[in-house]
């Protein structure tokens, strides 16, 4: 590892020690709590062009969280040992963020369908109140003071 004790090894080359899975699984927690804040963020969010710079921030950070997964993974496969308390501890904390990121994009999903069909509805009436307004083609050469020909 690294001698800052802070940045995990890249996949390929670098072999993962033993104290890596701390680091790795520290580094995984930042990366999904910032997802997090976030994924809560976009409920503020009015403007398009915010949240389209949000989603851009979410999709690195889903990148960086999939890098250190294959990370902790392939640590896994190296190091067969239990995990330390401090990385358990680390490890159930991982674990209610994660829980709590799937609760807040599952309801902003929710918001978007309910906002979708919000949406669906308005434009329905105002089809069918532009509709109405129309004037019905038998009734336009009426108004116009145009009779119908006869067609017997």
């Amino acid at each position: 590892m690294e001698s800052d004790g802070q940045t995990p090894p890249e996949a390929s080359g670098t072999q993962l020690h033993d104290s890596d899975f701390l680091v790795l699984v520290t580094r995984k927690l930042g990366q999904v709590q910032r997802w997090l804040e976030l994924s809560q963020q976009q409920f503020t969010l009015i403007e398009l062009n915010g949240l389209d710079l949000l989603v851009q921030e979410k999709e690195a950070l889903v990148e960086e969280v999939r890098r250190l997964d294959s990370l902790i993974e392939r640590w896994g496969q190296e190091h067969r040992r239990s995990p330390t308390q401090e990385e358990r501890r680390a490890l159930r904390e991982l674990q209610n963020t994660l829980d709590a990121l799937q609760e807040s994009e599952n309801a902003f999903m929710q918001r978007l369908q309910t906002e979708k069909q919000q949406v669906s509805r308005e434009l329905g009436q105002l089809q069918t109140q532009t509709r109405y307004l129309q004037p019905k083609p038998s009734r336009v050469g009426q108004l116009l003071g145009l009779r119908r020909k006869s067609t017997y």
